[in-house]
């Protein structure tokens, strides 16, 4: 069975045409009902994609989270800071990419994610290598 893929939307946040373009069976979904089919998704199959232009995504992601410890939740952000990817990454979500990645990329993060992997960028992992260098030497 393939990956059933969800972007959490508000009327303040639409639904992105790459995401669109990537995945054309992509659900867009508020909080209310995703909260309501998680019960019933099984994380192995299914993947949410979140938006950070709703200020609201850190109590979103917690939501999910609590709701279904296992899910597997990336952040998009339309202009990815390493600060904010490793919020998202510590509160557990598993992946941290631009929004306006084209859809090849954005399907090799959901491909990476959906064999167990995190996903962030090399401007994040630069710096996580760099801190962890740091605190071994």
């Amino acid at each position: 069975m393939s990956t059933q893929h969800f972007f959490l939307s508000s009327p303040a946040v639409a639904l992105p045409e790459r995401l669109r373009e990537a995945f054309a069976d992509i659900i867009s979904i508020d909080a209310r009902a995703l909260l309501a089919r998680l019960p019933e998704l099984s994380a192995a199959q299914s993947l949410v994609w979140l938006s950070n232009t709703d200020a609201q995504w850190p109590q979103a992601l917690r939501q999910i989270l609590q709701a279904k410890p296992d899910a597997r939740v990336v952040l998009l952000s339309g202009v990815p800071e390493p600060g904010e990817g490793l919020r998202a990454l510590n509160d557990g979500a598993r992946g941290y990419t631009h929004a306006y990645g084209v859809p090849a990329l954005l399907q090799e993060v959901a491909l990476v994610i959906e064999h167990g992997g995190l996903w962030v960028g090399p401007d994040l992992l630069r710096r996580l290598v760099g801190s962890t260098n740091a605190a071994l030497a």
